[in-house]
């Protein structure tokens, strides 16, 4: 991606998933799925906790077995998933500490 308006395309296109992911949370938060996200006011170490689960999720897709294509594929879409998941609780975070500072 040489070209600055295609990767500039392309970063938006990846913060637009990281937005649904954050919908995706806020929406199973109201459907009683979870009490709290990270954007609400809970403690950082609370947050943390959150955020190092989704980590080792992304641990666990790192950990590929099988040479075949498909499964590669596979792989390479889940663990694509769990660290726009990581993102979206990063971001999360973020919206909770600005929250409590008043922005």
């Amino acid at each position: 991606m040489s070209d600055g308006a295609e990767y500039h395309y392309y970063i938006r296109h990846l913060l637009e998933q990281i937005g649904c992911e954050r919908e995706r949370q806020e929406a199973a938060k109201e459907a009683g799925r979870f009490a709290w996200t990270c954007a609400d006011p809970v403690s950082n170490a609370e947050r943390l906790v959150i955020l190092a689960r989704e980590f080792g999720e992304v641990c666990r897709a790192t950990e590929v077995s099988g040479d075949r294509r498909a499964e590669l594929i596979a792989a390479r879409q889940g663990l694509r998933a769990e660290l726009i998941q990581v993102a979206a609780v990063a971001l999360a975070w973020i919206e909770g500490l600005d929250r409590e500072v008043g922005r």
